[in-house]
Protein backbone atom coordinates (compact mmCIF):
# COMPACT_ATOMS: atom_id res chain seq x y z
CA UNK A 1 0.00 0.00 0.00
CA UNK A 2 1.03 3.38 -0.15
CA UNK A 3 2.38 4.15 3.31
CA UNK A 4 3.49 7.60 2.70
CA UNK A 5 7.65 8.84 3.90
CA UNK A 6 9.07 9.47 7.06
CA UNK A 7 11.68 11.34 8.59
CA UNK A 8 14.50 9.76 9.74
CA UNK A 9 13.57 10.53 13.41
CA UNK A 10 12.57 8.18 16.50
CA UNK A 11 9.03 8.03 15.71
CA UNK A 12 9.33 7.73 12.28
CA UNK A 13 11.12 4.64 12.86
CA UNK A 14 8.37 3.72 15.41
CA UNK A 15 5.69 4.36 12.59
CA UNK A 16 8.03 2.60 9.63
CA UNK A 17 8.24 -0.85 11.88
CA UNK A 18 4.35 -0.24 12.48
CA UNK A 19 4.14 -0.36 8.93
CA UNK A 20 6.12 -2.84 7.78
CA UNK A 21 4.29 -4.63 10.15
CA UNK A 22 1.03 -4.13 8.76
CA UNK A 23 2.48 -4.63 5.09
CA UNK A 24 3.74 -8.19 5.94
CA UNK A 25 0.66 -9.28 7.61
CA UNK A 26 -1.20 -8.37 4.34
CA UNK A 27 0.84 -10.27 2.58
CA UNK A 28 0.47 -13.61 4.63
CA UNK A 29 -2.96 -13.05 3.83
CA UNK A 30 -2.08 -12.80 -0.05
CA UNK A 31 -2.75 -8.71 -0.63
CA UNK A 32 -4.25 -7.78 -3.75
CA UNK A 33 -5.09 -4.49 -4.52
CA UNK A 34 -6.26 -2.98 -7.93
CA UNK A 35 -4.09 0.29 -7.83
CA UNK A 36 -1.27 1.25 -9.29
CA UNK A 37 1.88 -0.11 -8.04
CA UNK A 38 0.58 -2.12 -5.38
CA UNK A 39 1.48 -6.39 -5.48
CA UNK A 40 0.87 -8.40 -8.43
CA UNK A 41 -3.13 -7.01 -9.93
CA UNK A 42 -3.42 -3.99 -9.97
CA UNK A 43 -3.52 -1.45 -12.43
CA UNK A 44 0.50 0.63 -13.93
CA UNK A 45 0.77 3.89 -12.47
CA UNK A 46 1.33 4.44 -16.17
CA UNK A 47 -2.00 3.96 -17.13
CA UNK A 48 -3.38 6.93 -15.80
CA UNK A 49 -1.67 9.42 -18.35
CA UNK A 50 -3.01 7.69 -21.75
CA UNK A 51 -4.19 10.65 -24.33
CA UNK A 52 -8.20 8.34 -24.56
CA UNK A 53 -8.68 7.44 -28.12
CA UNK A 54 -12.56 6.54 -28.23
CA UNK A 55 -15.10 8.16 -25.47
CA UNK A 56 -18.75 6.95 -24.93
CA UNK A 57 -21.28 9.85 -26.07
CA UNK A 58 -23.71 9.99 -22.86
CA UNK A 59 -26.99 9.39 -23.04
CA UNK A 60 -30.02 10.27 -20.87
CA UNK A 61 -31.15 7.00 -20.32
CA UNK A 62 -29.34 3.42 -20.98
CA UNK A 63 -30.85 1.73 -24.35
CA UNK A 64 -31.71 -2.03 -25.09
CA UNK A 65 -31.04 -2.64 -28.53
CA UNK A 66 -30.56 -6.33 -28.62
CA UNK A 67 -32.14 -9.03 -27.48
CA UNK A 68 -32.63 -10.05 -23.35
CA UNK A 69 -30.83 -12.63 -22.02
CA UNK A 70 -32.04 -15.06 -19.61
CA UNK A 71 -33.16 -13.57 -15.92
CA UNK A 72 -30.96 -15.38 -13.61
CA UNK A 73 -32.17 -16.53 -9.86
CA UNK A 74 -30.53 -19.28 -7.31
CA UNK A 75 -31.82 -22.30 -6.42
CA UNK A 76 -30.40 -24.88 -4.79
CA UNK A 77 -27.23 -24.01 -4.38
CA UNK A 78 -27.54 -23.18 -8.06
CA UNK A 79 -27.64 -19.91 -10.46
CA UNK A 80 -30.38 -21.18 -12.95
CA UNK A 81 -32.55 -19.67 -15.78
CA UNK A 82 -35.74 -17.89 -14.21
CA UNK A 83 -37.74 -18.84 -17.34
CA UNK A 84 -36.82 -22.76 -17.22
CA UNK A 85 -34.39 -23.69 -14.05
CA UNK A 86 -32.01 -25.09 -16.11
CA UNK A 87 -28.61 -24.71 -14.68
CA UNK A 88 -26.41 -21.66 -15.92
CA UNK A 89 -22.29 -22.19 -15.81
CA UNK A 90 -20.56 -18.91 -15.47
CA UNK A 91 -17.14 -18.98 -16.85
CA UNK A 92 -15.43 -15.77 -17.74
CA UNK A 93 -12.56 -12.69 -17.03
CA UNK A 94 -12.32 -9.47 -15.30
CA UNK A 95 -11.71 -5.94 -17.39
CA UNK A 96 -10.71 -3.15 -15.83
CA UNK A 97 -8.51 -1.38 -18.46
CA UNK A 98 -11.31 1.55 -19.18
CA UNK A 99 -10.64 2.30 -15.45
CA UNK A 100 -7.14 3.15 -16.02
CA UNK A 101 -7.28 5.29 -19.04
CA UNK A 102 -10.65 6.74 -18.20
CA UNK A 103 -12.80 7.61 -20.31
CA UNK A 104 -11.23 6.04 -23.33
CA UNK A 105 -13.64 3.20 -24.10
CA UNK A 106 -11.49 1.53 -27.19
CA UNK A 107 -10.02 -1.52 -25.67
CA UNK A 108 -13.02 -2.63 -24.42
CA UNK A 109 -15.29 -2.22 -27.76
CA UNK A 110 -12.61 -4.28 -29.34
CA UNK A 111 -12.30 -7.40 -26.23
CA UNK A 112 -15.32 -7.58 -25.34
CA UNK A 113 -16.65 -9.32 -28.55
CA UNK A 114 -13.21 -11.53 -28.94
CA UNK A 115 -14.35 -13.00 -25.33
CA UNK A 116 -17.58 -13.80 -26.56
CA UNK A 117 -16.76 -15.26 -30.00
CA UNK A 118 -13.01 -16.67 -29.53
CA UNK A 119 -12.73 -17.28 -25.70
CA UNK A 120 -16.25 -18.14 -25.65
CA UNK A 121 -16.49 -16.21 -22.36
CA UNK A 122 -20.14 -15.93 -20.96
CA UNK A 123 -18.90 -13.24 -17.75
CA UNK A 124 -17.31 -10.27 -16.97
CA UNK A 125 -16.64 -8.81 -13.67
CA UNK A 126 -15.74 -4.88 -14.17
CA UNK A 127 -15.07 -3.03 -11.07
CA UNK A 128 -16.74 0.65 -10.52
CA UNK A 129 -16.02 3.73 -8.61
CA UNK A 130 -19.25 4.98 -6.30
CA UNK A 131 -18.74 8.82 -6.68
CA UNK A 132 -19.01 9.65 -10.30
CA UNK A 133 -22.03 7.01 -9.95
CA UNK A 134 -23.38 9.03 -6.96
CA UNK A 135 -23.33 12.33 -8.62
CA UNK A 136 -24.58 11.13 -12.14
CA UNK A 137 -21.51 11.84 -14.19
CA UNK A 138 -22.91 11.68 -17.95
CA UNK A 139 -19.30 10.39 -19.12
CA UNK A 140 -19.10 7.32 -16.38
CA UNK A 141 -22.61 6.35 -16.78
CA UNK A 142 -22.56 6.41 -20.64
CA UNK A 143 -19.77 4.10 -20.15
CA UNK A 144 -21.23 2.08 -17.77
CA UNK A 145 -23.98 1.80 -20.35
CA UNK A 146 -21.65 0.62 -22.85
CA UNK A 147 -20.29 -2.12 -21.11
CA UNK A 148 -24.39 -3.27 -20.23
CA UNK A 149 -24.90 -3.11 -24.00
CA UNK A 150 -21.88 -4.73 -25.23
CA UNK A 151 -22.14 -7.69 -22.97
CA UNK A 152 -25.37 -8.34 -23.85
CA UNK A 153 -25.19 -7.86 -27.19
CA UNK A 154 -22.60 -10.87 -27.13
CA UNK A 155 -24.60 -12.99 -24.92
CA UNK A 156 -22.74 -12.21 -22.05
CA UNK A 157 -23.40 -11.64 -17.99
CA UNK A 158 -21.98 -8.83 -16.65
CA UNK A 159 -20.85 -8.14 -12.51
CA UNK A 160 -20.81 -4.61 -11.65
CA UNK A 161 -18.22 -4.84 -8.19
CA UNK A 162 -17.82 -1.66 -6.22
CA UNK A 163 -13.67 -0.70 -6.22
CA UNK A 164 -13.59 2.22 -4.57
CA UNK A 165 -15.07 6.03 -4.34
CA UNK A 166 -13.13 7.86 -7.11
CA UNK A 167 -11.76 6.05 -10.27
CA UNK A 168 -8.82 4.09 -10.29
CA UNK A 169 -8.33 5.16 -6.77
CA UNK A 170 -7.60 2.86 -3.30
CA UNK A 171 -9.82 0.50 -2.33
CA UNK A 172 -10.84 1.16 0.76
CA UNK A 173 -10.73 -1.78 3.50
CA UNK A 174 -14.75 -2.16 3.80
CA UNK A 175 -17.64 0.07 1.71
CA UNK A 176 -19.01 1.50 5.29
CA UNK A 177 -16.22 4.00 5.12
CA UNK A 178 -17.71 5.22 1.51
CA UNK A 179 -20.14 8.44 1.99
CA UNK A 180 -21.37 7.35 -1.67
CA UNK A 181 -21.50 3.94 -1.56
CA UNK A 182 -25.04 3.30 -0.86
CA UNK A 183 -26.28 6.22 -2.96
CA UNK A 184 -24.03 4.83 -5.89
CA UNK A 185 -25.87 0.63 -5.57
CA UNK A 186 -29.15 2.12 -5.59
CA UNK A 187 -28.67 4.12 -8.50
CA UNK A 188 -27.13 1.61 -10.36
CA UNK A 189 -29.83 -1.12 -9.53
CA UNK A 190 -32.23 1.72 -10.29
CA UNK A 191 -30.76 2.47 -13.91
CA UNK A 192 -29.92 -1.09 -14.97
CA UNK A 193 -33.49 -2.88 -13.21
CA UNK A 194 -34.84 -4.03 -16.72
CA UNK A 195 -31.44 -5.41 -18.16
CA UNK A 196 -31.32 -9.23 -17.50
CA UNK A 197 -27.59 -9.70 -17.65
CA UNK A 198 -26.53 -7.51 -14.78
CA UNK A 199 -25.43 -8.65 -11.86
CA UNK A 200 -24.21 -6.37 -8.67
CA UNK A 201 -21.20 -7.18 -6.72
CA UNK A 202 -21.03 -5.54 -2.85
CA UNK A 203 -17.48 -5.14 -2.70
CA UNK A 204 -14.71 -6.70 -4.51
CA UNK A 205 -11.76 -7.12 -1.46
CA UNK A 206 -12.63 -6.33 2.00
CA UNK A 207 -9.57 -6.20 3.97
CA UNK A 208 -8.12 -5.23 7.34
CA UNK A 209 -6.02 -1.71 6.60
CA UNK A 210 -5.55 1.77 7.34
CA UNK A 211 -8.13 4.37 5.86
CA UNK A 212 -6.84 6.74 4.68
CA UNK A 213 -3.56 5.20 4.04
CA UNK A 214 -1.09 4.87 6.73
CA UNK A 215 0.29 6.40 8.91
CA UNK A 216 -3.31 8.47 8.71
CA UNK A 217 -6.53 7.76 9.68
CA UNK A 218 -7.92 4.71 11.68
CA UNK A 219 -7.16 1.01 11.67
CA UNK A 220 -9.66 -1.18 10.86
CA UNK A 221 -10.45 -4.78 11.32
CA UNK A 222 -13.05 -5.96 8.95
CA UNK A 223 -14.75 -9.20 9.64
CA UNK A 224 -17.82 -11.36 8.71
CA UNK A 225 -19.25 -11.16 12.00
CA UNK A 226 -16.95 -10.45 14.79
CA UNK A 227 -17.07 -7.44 17.28
CA UNK A 228 -13.45 -7.95 18.49
CA UNK A 229 -10.33 -5.14 17.02
CA UNK A 230 -7.67 -7.16 17.77
CA UNK A 231 -5.07 -4.76 17.46
CA UNK A 232 -6.91 -2.38 15.85
CA UNK A 233 -8.46 1.14 16.37
CA UNK A 234 -11.85 -0.33 15.07
CA UNK A 235 -13.42 -3.40 14.50
CA UNK A 236 -16.42 -3.52 11.57
CA UNK A 237 -19.02 -6.32 10.33
CA UNK A 238 -19.31 -6.93 6.94
CA UNK A 239 -22.43 -9.10 7.06
CA UNK A 240 -25.07 -7.35 9.37
CA UNK A 241 -23.70 -3.77 6.72
CA UNK A 242 -24.43 -6.44 3.58
CA UNK A 243 -27.79 -7.04 4.69
CA UNK A 244 -28.19 -3.24 5.34
CA UNK A 245 -27.16 -2.15 1.65
CA UNK A 246 -29.05 -5.55 -0.23
CA UNK A 247 -32.34 -4.35 1.76
CA UNK A 248 -31.98 -0.49 0.64
CA UNK A 249 -31.16 -2.08 -3.08
CA UNK A 250 -34.13 -4.61 -3.01
CA UNK A 251 -36.27 -1.38 -2.41
CA UNK A 252 -35.65 0.00 -5.60
CA UNK A 253 -34.99 -3.13 -7.82
CA UNK A 254 -37.51 -5.22 -9.26
CA UNK A 255 -39.76 -7.73 -7.45
CA UNK A 256 -39.79 -11.66 -7.96
CA UNK A 257 -38.82 -13.43 -10.63
CA UNK A 258 -37.18 -10.23 -11.68
CA UNK A 259 -34.81 -9.48 -9.30
CA UNK A 260 -30.72 -9.38 -10.02
CA UNK A 261 -28.62 -11.59 -8.63
CA UNK A 262 -26.24 -9.60 -5.59
CA UNK A 263 -22.70 -10.87 -4.98
CA UNK A 264 -21.19 -10.50 -1.13
CA UNK A 265 -17.47 -11.07 -0.34
CA UNK A 266 -15.85 -11.99 2.63
CA UNK A 267 -13.05 -10.09 4.61
CA UNK A 268 -9.16 -11.36 4.06
CA UNK A 269 -9.02 -9.57 0.61
CA UNK A 270 -12.19 -11.07 -0.39
CA UNK A 271 -11.27 -14.63 0.06
CA UNK A 272 -12.88 -15.81 3.40
CA UNK A 273 -16.63 -16.07 3.48
CA UNK A 274 -16.61 -19.70 5.47
CA UNK A 275 -18.37 -17.86 8.36
CA UNK A 276 -21.49 -18.21 6.20
CA UNK A 277 -21.74 -21.71 7.41
CA UNK A 278 -19.47 -22.35 10.78
CA UNK A 279 -18.98 -19.95 13.76
CA UNK A 280 -15.16 -18.65 12.83
CA UNK A 281 -14.77 -16.19 15.38
CA UNK A 282 -17.04 -17.45 17.86
CA UNK A 283 -19.59 -14.71 17.77
CA UNK A 284 -22.72 -16.61 16.44
CA UNK A 285 -22.64 -18.88 13.15
CA UNK A 286 -23.67 -20.32 11.14
CA UNK A 287 -24.26 -16.72 10.08
CA UNK A 288 -25.31 -15.87 6.49
CA UNK A 289 -26.91 -13.28 5.10
CA UNK A 290 -30.94 -12.96 5.37
CA UNK A 291 -31.62 -9.76 3.89
CA UNK A 292 -34.77 -10.48 2.16
CA UNK A 293 -34.78 -14.03 2.67
CA UNK A 294 -31.19 -14.64 1.17
CA UNK A 295 -33.05 -14.82 -2.38
CA UNK A 296 -30.59 -14.78 -5.58
CA UNK A 297 -27.90 -13.74 -3.08
CA UNK A 298 -24.54 -15.27 -4.14
CA UNK A 299 -21.21 -15.49 -2.27
CA UNK A 300 -17.80 -14.71 -3.96
CA UNK A 301 -14.33 -15.51 -3.23
CA UNK A 302 -10.71 -14.56 -4.35
CA UNK A 303 -8.76 -17.95 -3.98
CA UNK A 304 -5.34 -16.37 -4.83
CA UNK A 305 -4.14 -19.00 -2.23
CA UNK A 306 -2.68 -23.10 -2.76
CA UNK A 307 -5.55 -25.88 -2.30
CA UNK A 308 -4.82 -26.22 1.37
CA UNK A 309 -5.96 -23.20 1.99
CA UNK A 310 -9.70 -22.92 0.30
CA UNK A 311 -11.55 -24.29 3.49
CA UNK A 312 -12.63 -20.56 3.86
CA UNK A 313 -14.87 -20.88 0.62
CA UNK A 314 -15.66 -24.87 -0.51
CA UNK A 315 -17.60 -25.33 2.47
CA UNK A 316 -20.34 -22.50 1.75
CA UNK A 317 -20.95 -23.86 -1.70
CA UNK A 318 -20.62 -28.21 -0.49
CA UNK A 319 -23.07 -26.48 2.57
CA UNK A 320 -25.84 -25.17 -0.77
CA UNK A 321 -24.94 -21.99 -1.15
CA UNK A 322 -24.66 -20.40 -3.97
CA UNK A 323 -20.96 -19.42 -5.07
CA UNK A 324 -19.29 -17.53 -7.64
CA UNK A 325 -14.82 -17.48 -7.93
CA UNK A 326 -14.74 -13.61 -9.18
CA UNK A 327 -11.03 -13.67 -8.66
CA UNK A 328 -7.52 -15.70 -9.00
CA UNK A 329 -4.42 -16.03 -11.57
CA UNK A 330 -1.20 -17.38 -11.85
CA UNK A 331 1.02 -15.26 -9.33
CA UNK A 332 2.11 -14.71 -6.07
CA UNK A 333 1.03 -17.30 -3.65
CA UNK A 334 -1.10 -19.26 -6.56
CA UNK A 335 1.34 -21.25 -8.78
CA UNK A 336 0.12 -22.59 -12.23
CA UNK A 337 -0.70 -25.87 -10.63
CA UNK A 338 -2.77 -24.46 -8.35
CA UNK A 339 -4.89 -22.57 -11.04
CA UNK A 340 -5.03 -25.97 -12.83
CA UNK A 341 -6.31 -27.27 -9.90
CA UNK A 342 -8.95 -24.37 -9.25
CA UNK A 343 -10.54 -24.82 -12.35
CA UNK A 344 -11.16 -28.41 -11.82
CA UNK A 345 -12.22 -28.10 -8.22
CA UNK A 346 -14.69 -25.83 -9.17
CA UNK A 347 -16.86 -28.08 -11.63
CA UNK A 348 -15.91 -31.79 -9.99
CA UNK A 349 -18.18 -33.76 -7.84
CA UNK A 350 -21.40 -31.86 -7.10
CA UNK A 351 -19.81 -28.69 -7.57
CA UNK A 352 -20.63 -26.17 -10.23
CA UNK A 353 -19.28 -23.01 -8.91
CA UNK A 354 -18.69 -20.00 -11.98
CA UNK A 355 -16.10 -17.94 -12.31
CA UNK A 356 -13.89 -15.16 -13.89
CA UNK A 357 -10.25 -14.82 -13.83
CA UNK A 358 -8.12 -12.25 -13.50
CA UNK A 359 -6.90 -10.14 -15.69
CA UNK A 360 -7.74 -9.63 -19.40
CA UNK A 361 -4.86 -7.40 -20.03
CA UNK A 362 -1.09 -7.57 -20.31
CA UNK A 363 -0.94 -5.39 -17.67
CA UNK A 364 -2.05 -5.23 -13.53
CA UNK A 365 -1.15 -9.07 -13.71
CA UNK A 366 -1.78 -11.99 -13.45
CA UNK A 367 -2.32 -11.50 -16.90
CA UNK A 368 -4.15 -13.54 -19.16
CA UNK A 369 -2.71 -11.87 -22.17
CA UNK A 370 1.09 -11.52 -23.49
CA UNK A 371 -0.55 -8.96 -25.75
CA UNK A 372 -3.42 -6.76 -25.75
CA UNK A 373 -3.48 -5.80 -29.06
CA UNK A 374 -3.66 -8.81 -30.74
CA UNK A 375 -5.83 -10.43 -27.82
CA UNK A 376 -2.65 -13.13 -27.48
CA UNK A 377 -3.04 -15.60 -24.62
CA UNK A 378 -0.08 -15.75 -21.86
CA UNK A 379 1.39 -18.97 -21.94
CA UNK A 380 0.67 -21.18 -19.47
CA UNK A 381 -1.84 -19.02 -17.31
CA UNK A 382 -3.90 -17.46 -20.34
CA UNK A 383 -3.74 -20.17 -22.48
CA UNK A 384 -4.94 -22.73 -19.83
CA UNK A 385 -7.77 -20.49 -18.48
CA UNK A 386 -9.30 -19.80 -22.32
CA UNK A 387 -8.69 -23.46 -23.26
CA UNK A 388 -11.29 -23.97 -19.86
CA UNK A 389 -13.78 -21.94 -20.75
CA UNK A 390 -14.03 -23.40 -24.18
CA UNK A 391 -13.88 -26.69 -22.93
CA UNK A 392 -17.08 -25.87 -20.76
CA UNK A 393 -18.56 -23.59 -23.20
CA UNK A 394 -22.01 -26.04 -23.27
CA UNK A 395 -22.13 -27.09 -19.39
CA UNK A 396 -24.98 -24.74 -19.48
CA UNK A 397 -26.34 -26.65 -22.49
CA UNK A 398 -27.29 -29.98 -20.47
CA UNK A 399 -24.95 -31.64 -22.51
CA UNK A 400 -25.19 -35.63 -22.35
CA UNK A 401 -21.44 -37.19 -22.81
CA UNK A 402 -21.41 -40.00 -24.37
CA UNK A 403 -19.88 -41.83 -27.62
CA UNK A 404 -19.76 -38.45 -29.47
CA UNK A 405 -17.44 -37.05 -27.18
CA UNK A 406 -15.54 -40.60 -26.48
CA UNK A 407 -14.78 -40.45 -30.13
CA UNK A 408 -13.68 -36.97 -30.02
CA UNK A 409 -11.20 -37.66 -27.25
CA UNK A 410 -10.15 -40.84 -28.78
CA UNK A 411 -8.76 -38.73 -31.78
CA UNK A 412 -6.81 -36.52 -29.90
CA UNK A 413 -5.76 -38.63 -27.33
CA UNK A 414 -1.70 -38.32 -26.96
CA UNK A 415 -1.75 -34.83 -28.62
CA UNK A 416 -0.65 -31.48 -27.08
CA UNK A 417 -1.47 -28.26 -27.28
CA UNK A 418 -0.54 -26.41 -30.55
CA UNK A 419 -0.50 -29.75 -32.61
CA UNK A 420 -2.92 -29.90 -35.11
CA UNK A 421 -5.18 -32.89 -34.02
CA UNK A 422 -4.83 -31.62 -30.63
CA UNK A 423 -8.60 -30.53 -29.41
CA UNK A 424 -9.30 -28.12 -26.44
CA UNK A 425 -12.93 -29.08 -25.89
CA UNK A 426 -11.68 -32.88 -24.90
CA UNK A 427 -8.87 -31.63 -22.81
CA UNK A 428 -11.16 -31.48 -19.71
CA UNK A 429 -8.55 -30.82 -17.47
CA UNK A 430 -6.98 -27.78 -20.06
CA UNK A 431 -3.50 -29.07 -18.96
CA UNK A 432 -2.27 -28.55 -22.86
CA UNK A 433 -2.02 -32.56 -23.31
CA UNK A 434 -5.29 -34.94 -24.30
CA UNK A 435 -4.26 -37.85 -22.10
CA UNK A 436 -5.49 -40.94 -19.58
CA UNK A 437 -6.68 -38.03 -16.95
CA UNK A 438 -9.29 -36.48 -19.40
CA UNK A 439 -10.69 -40.30 -20.58
CA UNK A 440 -11.10 -40.62 -16.49
CA UNK A 441 -12.93 -37.29 -16.32
CA UNK A 442 -15.06 -37.87 -19.39
CA UNK A 443 -15.69 -41.73 -17.56
CA UNK A 444 -16.78 -39.69 -14.59
CA UNK A 445 -19.35 -37.85 -17.05
CA UNK A 446 -20.26 -40.13 -19.28
CA UNK A 447 -24.25 -40.30 -19.28
CA UNK A 448 -24.59 -37.23 -17.14
CA UNK A 449 -26.03 -33.96 -17.91
CA UNK A 450 -23.58 -31.13 -16.95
Amino acid sequence: MKRGYWLPTLFGLLFLVIGLTRIVDAQARGTSDHTPGVSVMMAPQASRTVTPTRTVTPTATPTSVVTPLPWLETVGGRIVRQDTGQPVELRGVNLLRDEWVYPDMSYVEAAIPVLAATWHANIITHGFASHPVAITDTQYLANLDEYVRLTAQNGMYLILCYYYQEINGDQPPWPGIDPYYQQAMNSLVARYKNNSNVLFMLQAEPHSDWWPQYPNGTSYRVTWNSPDPSGYDVAVQLRPFYDQTISAMRAVDNASPHKHLILASGDGYGRDISPVVIDEYGHGGPDPLTADGGENIVYSSHPYDPPSEWGYFLPVADAGYPVLVTEFGTGGQMSQQDTLTLMNTLNSGGRHIGWTAWIFDDEGCPCLLSDRSTFTASNPYGLSVRDRIIAEANLGTCHNYGAQDLAALKAAYGTARGQPAYNAAVDYNADGRVNGLDLNILRQRYGTCQ
